[in-house]
C-alpha cells in the first residue's frame, strides 16, 4: 500500500498533503522534464493538474486482478495522518488534479492512476500504461485525461460526477463495457464514446505491453558494482542516478530530473558552482556494472528495445569500452556496444535513440547488464556516459491491439477545459488536442520544448518551454507571443486582474523574467542570473518564485527582491490564500510565508522529496513526490 499523508484544517475546508509511497521512492520522470503548471495557483476552477515529469523506474506490473478499495481514515483536525492508498509502494507520483475534496486523481509510474471520490480511494489502472507525467478532468465533468512517455493518452469516464472514472484506455466508448467483451484474457475491453476498443491487460505472456522501462529517476531497479573495486587504488566510479549540467549548460537527461551516468558527482561547474558538471576523470583506472531485475519478456511477434544516449569518452574500441549485455540464466549475449554508433565515443553533446531488437527473447525471463570500463586512468576528462529512457516494447501480431502514442514524443502536461476540450504538451514541441470525439496533433514538433502550460482559463493560457518559446493557448490554437529572449522558460503565472488588465510573468534559465503588462511583453531585471524553476501569482501585482535554494518576491511596485534561503533545492512553490504561500522541495523541506515571513517547516513529508504543488483554495493545498 502506498501512504497518503493528509491534513484537515479548522472550517469546511480540507488542506491535503499527498504522497506517492510508503517507505521512500523517487523523482519525476516525462519522462522527460519538468514541468510546473502555474495555473493550479491562480485558476482554481478548472482543476489543472501540476505535473513534474519526469521519470522513475517503470516496470510494467504482470498481475491480471481486481484492484481493491480502500477506506479514508477519520481525520483529525491539524494533525498530518497516514492514509493507506492502494497500489506498489515503490512508485512516484508525478501529477495531481482534484475538483475540491470531492474528486481528486493522482498519476504516476508504471502508468498508476488513483481517485478519491470523497469517500475512499482506489487503484483505477496500473502496470497497463507507460509513466503517466500529467492527469486532469475539465471542471464539474465526467471525462479525464492522463499524459505520459511515448505519446501515451489514456481516457476514462466516470459515471456521474460525484465518481471517478473505473476504466481507462484509448479515448472511445460505447453503452457499456460488456458490449466489448471479446473473451480474450490477453486484452482490457473499454467502452468509451460508442467505439470498443481492446488494450493489452499486461498479464503474463500478452503481447502489446511494456516488458521493462526505466528513465532513471533512482537506480532502485538496478544492481551496481564497481568492476575495480578489488583493485587497490582503482575504481570509486560506479553507475548512478544523477543530474548532471553539460559544459553547455543543458541538463545531461531526456527525462526530468536524472539519467543513469557513469561518472562523477562532485564536481561544479565552472559557470555555476550549484551545478554538477560532468566528467569521469578520478585519476583512477575506472568501470561500472549495472544489472536490472530479471523480468519476463511477453509472447509477441516482436520485441524493441530503445534508450537515449549521450557519450563524451574517448573514440575506438579499445578504451571507454560500453556495452550492453541481455543475460538469460547463465548465458549472457552481447546486443549493443559502442560499434553500433560507428565506435565513437562522442555524440555532440546530444542524446541519440538507439534501438535493439531482443525478439529472440520474447516469451523468456532475462536480465540486462550496462558495463563501463576505461581501461586506462589518462583522458577521462569527458563527461562520461549518459542513458536515459530506456524502454522495452513488445508488439503483438496483426489482429490484435495494443496502446499506441499519438506521436514518439513524451507528453508532459495535460490541461482539461471540459469534456470537449483539453490540450496536452510535450518534447519537441508537441501539442495535442482533445476536441471531445478524438486526440489529433496540432503540431508536427517544432524543435523546441514546453515545459510549463498555466494561466487562468478563458482569460490568458501560456505555454513556455525551450529556447524562449512563449505562446498563448485558445479554442483556436496555439500563437507565439514573444521571442524576448534566448534562455529556456520553466513556468508561467498570470493575474486575472490587475488595475483593469490582464497580467502574467515568465520565468526561466539565467534570471530570465519575461513581464506581460496586458498589451506587450518585455524583459525585466532580476537579482540573479540562477536558473528560476518556478513562480506563482499572490495577487494584485505580487509573485513569488524560487531559484535554487532561495525564494523571491516582486512587490506591487515591480522589484523584486530575495526573502528567504533553504536549507535544500526547491521544486515547486505556490500562493495559497491572501499573503500565505508555500514551498517544498527535497529532504522532507517546507517552507511557508504567513505575516510577511518565511519559515522552514523541516520533517513535513518525514525526509521524503516534494515535487509539485496543486492548490484548490486556503484549505484545500495538494502536494505530490516520493515515498
Amino acid at each position: 500500500m502506498r501512504a497518503l499523508l493528509r491534513k484537515t484544517a479548522i472550517g469546511f475546508g480540507v488542506l491535503c498533503i499527498a504522497f506517492g509511497g510508503c517507505a521512500g521512492e523517487d523523482t519525476p520522470a516525462s519522462g522527460d522534464t519538468v514541468v510546473n503548471d502555474s495555473a493550479s495557483a491562480t485558476d482554481t476552477s478548472e482543476g489543472v493538474s501540476d505535473t513534474t515529469a519526469t521519470n522513475a523506474p517503470d516496470v510494467q506490473s504482470g498481475s491480471d486482478v481486481s484492484l481493491p478499495d480502500v477506506t479514508g481514515s477519520i481525520l483529525r483536525q491539524g494533525l498530518f495522518q497516514a492514509i493507506d492508498v492502494p497500489g506498489d509502494p515503490n512508485q512516484v507520483f508525478y501529477s495531481c488534479w482534484t475538483e475540491g475534496t470531492t474528486r481528486a486523481y493522482l498519476s504516476g509510474t508504471k502508468g498508476s492512476i488513483v481517485g478519491w471520490n470523497g469517500l475512499i480511494w482506489k487503484e483505477l489502472s496500473s502496470g497497463l500504461f507507460t509513466t503517466l507525467n500529467g492527469i486532469a478532468a475539465g471542471k464539474d465533468g465526467l471525462r479525464a485525461h492522463a499524459v505520459g512517455l511515448n505519446g501515451t493518452v489514456v481516457s476514462g469516464q466516470a459515471l456521474s460526477k460525484q465518481t471517478v472514472a473505473q476504466t481507462w484506455g484509448p479515448p472511445g466508448g460505447c453503452q457499456v463495457a460488456t458490449d466489448c467483451d471479446d473473451k480474450d484474457e490477453c486484452t482490457n475491453d473499454y467502452c468509451e464514446s460508442g467505439i470498443c476498443q481492446h488494450t493489452p491487460s499486461g498479464s503474463k505472456g500478452c503481447c502489446g505491453s511494456i516488458a521493462f522501462s526505466d528513465s532513471f529517476a533512482n537506480m532502485a531497479n538496478w544492481t551496481v558494482t564497481d568492476i575495480y573495486q578489488q583493485v587497490v587504488d582503482q575504481g570509486g566510479i560506479v553507475w548512478s542516478a544523477a543530474a548532471i549540467t553539460g559544459k553547455d549548460n543543458k541538463p545531461r537527461y531526456t527525462s526530468a530530473p536524472s539519467a543513469m551516468y557513469f561518472g562523477r558527482l562532485d564536481k561544479p561547474c565552472a559557470f555555476d558552482s550549484s551545478k554538477v558538471c560532468g566528467t569521469f576523470d578520478n585519476g583512477k583506472v575506472v568501470g561500472s556494472r549495472a544489472r536490472s531485475p530479471l523480468f519476463q519478456v511477453p509472447v509477441s511477434e516482436s520485441v524493441k528495445l530503445t534508450f537515449q544516449l549521450l557519450l563524451d569518452v574517448e573514440n575506438g574500441t579499445g578504451f571507454d569500452v560500453l556495452t550492453l549485455h541481455v543475460k538469460q540464466g547463465s548465458k549472457k549475449t552481447l546486443v549493443w556496444d559502442k560499434q553500433s554508433i560507428g565506435g565513437s565515443g562522442k555524440t555532440d553533446g546530444k542524446f541519440i535513440t538507439q534501438q535493439v531488437d531482443l525478439t529472440k527473447w520474447a516469451g523468456v525471463s532475462i536480465e540486462l547488464e550496462w558495463s563501463f570500463d576505461a581501461k586506462q586512468k589518462d583522458l577521462n576528462d569527458g563527461e562520461g556516459v549518459f542513458i536515459d529512457d530506456l524502454s522495452i516494447m513488445t508488439t503483438c501480431a496483426s489482429g490484435s491491439s495494443a496502446v499506441k502514442g499519438l506521436t514518439k514524443s513524451s507528453f508532459f502536461d495535460v490541461w482539461a477545459y471540459g469534456d470537449d476540450l483539453a490540450y496536452a504538451v510535450g518534447v519537441n514541441g508537441a501539442i495535442a488536442k482533445w476536441n471531445g470525439d478524438e486526440w489529433k496533433m496540432q503540431t508536427d514538433g517544432k524543435p523546441q520544448e514546453i515545459y510549463a502550460l498555466g494561466g487562468v482559463a478563458g482569460v490568458l493560457q501560456l505555454i513556455a518551454g525551450q529556447s524562449g518559446l512563449l505562446g498563448t493557448l485558445s479554442t483556436a490554437g496555439i500563437d507565439s507571443v514573444s521571442d524576448s529572449t534566448i534562455y529556456t522558460l520553466y513556468d508561467v503565472a498570470v493575474t486575472e486582474n490587475l488595475n483593469g488588465k490582464t497580467h502574467a510573468l515568465a520565468v526561466g534559465a539565467a534570471g530570465t523574467v519575461l513581464e506581460y503588462d496586458g498589451t506587450q511583453w518585455a524583459l525585466k531585471p532580476f537579482p540573479t542570473k540562477a536558473t528560476i524553476k518556478a513562480v506563482t501569482s499572490a495577487g494584485g501585482g505580487v509573485y513569488y518564485a524560487i531559484a535554487g535554494s532561495l525564494i523571491y518576491e516582486r512587490s506591487s511596485l515591480g522589484t523584486w527582491s530575495m526573502k528567504a534561503a533553504a536549507s535544500t533545492i526547491l521544486n515547486d512553490i505556490a500562493a495559497t490564500g491572501a499573503g500565505q504561500a508555500i514551498a517544498v522541495g527535497g529532504a522532507g523541506l517546507m517552507m511557508q510565508r504567513s505575516g510577511g515571513v518565511w519559515q522552514p517547516k523541516p520533517g513535513t513529508f518525514g525526509v521524503n522529496n516534494a515535487y509539485a504543488i496543486h492548490v484548490n483554495g486556503p484549505k484545500d493545498i495538494w502536494v505530490v513526490g516520493d515515498n
